[in-house]
């Protein structure tokens, strides 16, 4: 966690203790519980690879594919 803590006080990154959602995201009701362990929530395996995948090709400048939810774009 401290090295958590250290990346994001270096990316000046701002601390929220409340969950925001943005208007046209996904409702509240799609916040898992079975996917929070400790506080913290859990991201299953195929999604941190396909994360991982996504952050790979923007630093190498690369247009990852986008999810396409109800006729908008989304990026992971």
């Amino acid at each position: 966690m401290a090295s958590l803590a250290t990346a994001l006080t270096a990316t000046s990154a701002v601390f929220s203790n409340d969950l925001t959602y943005v208007p046209g995201m996904a409702p509240r009701s799609a916040n898992q519980s079975a996917l929070v362990a400790g506080g913290m929530q859990v991201l299953p395996r195929e999604n941190a690879e396909t994360l991982s995948l996504w952050k790979r090709m923007m630093e190498q400048g690369a247009s990852p594919r986008r999810l396409q939810s109800g006729g908008r774009d989304w990026s992971p």
